[in-house]
This record gives C-alpha cells, structure tokens and sequence, in this order.
C-alpha cells in the first residue's frame, strides 16, 4: 500500500531534481537556426558536448537575462527538447556571440 504522504514526498523530490541546474557550469554549444529579415533568431537544433546533435521542438519565450553567477548577458530562450523544458543562451560579450546551456544537476 502507498501512502499520499509517500507519494507526495517523492513527487517533491523528482521536481526539486528536474528544477536544479548546474547554475556556475556553461556548456557551449553549436547552434543551427533560421535568421528572419528583422534578425530574429530561431534556434532549430544544437550539439551537445558529447556531440549528439538534439532537435528543438519549440521556442516558448525569449527575453533578456544576465547571468549572475556565470556572468555574462544577451538572451535566455525557453526551448523543448523531448517535451522537456530547457534554457538556451545567447551570451553576447564585446561583439562576439556564443551560445551555450546550463546543464541539469544528475538525479541521485
């Protein structure tokens, strides 16, 4: 028999897992995307380190962030990956432009 009180202290854990990010690691990426005539981005797929290659399901915002403890400012875009929610940042830093992700913390 499982409790609501189980089920409830394992749910918590598995959210508090999927929010944490590796918030003082860049990963920098190799970015394909579609440039408008407005120059809008629009990030389509990336390389990941390992050199897998992820397809981006959609863009569900794009704003202006800084980067506290990485540093850096430019833009954070919300993508979905495997129906899953992710970050991609634009880091622009005295004209040159890399893209890089904060990885997810490994689940225990």
């Amino acid at each position: 028999m499982v409790f609501l009180g189980d089920r409830v202290k394992h749910m918590n854990d598995v959210m508090r897992c999927k929010a944490d990010f590796e918030e003082d690691i860049k990963v920098y990426v190799e970015l394909t995307g579609l440039v408008d005539r407005y120059g809008n981005i629009m990030p389509v797929s990336f390389k990941w380190e390992d050199g897998e290659r992820y397809e981006i399901e959609a863009v569900t915002e794009v704003r202006p962030t800084v980067q506290l403890k990485t540093g850096g400012s430019g833009f954070r875009y919300a993508i979905k990956v495997h129906n899953q929610q992710s970050y991609l940042y634009l880091e622009e830093n005295e004209g040159v432009c890399k893209w890089y992700m904060v990885p997810r913390k490994r689940c225990k």
